[in-house]
């Protein structure tokens, strides 16, 4: 009885994610927060290895290019 009472559960929790898949991708609002199909808007445009722990990272966000300094502690925005 259990066991039938977990699987109907999970059923109803897949069929809610697939619903609120279908209404995300129609509803204008939801398009924005998840971005234009097939639309890439982060792209890394360069990176040099500036010594072993350390790297210079170009990336352009939604058409604006911004540079970060990577470090396994950090990561901080370098204003050219």
């Amino acid at each position: 009885m259990d066991i039938m009472r977990t699987i109907i559960a999970l059923g109803v929790v897949v069929l809610l994610m697939l619903i609120l898949s279908k209404l995300a991708q129609k509803l204008p609002r939801f398009q924005r927060m998840i971005g234009e199909q097939g639309a890439e808007r982060i792209k890394v445009k360069s990176s040099a290895l500036l010594d072993a722990r350390h790297r210079l990272v170009i990336v352009e966000i939604d058409g604006t290019e911004k540079t970060f300094l990577l470090s396994p502690e950090t990561a901080t925005e370098v204003k050219l």
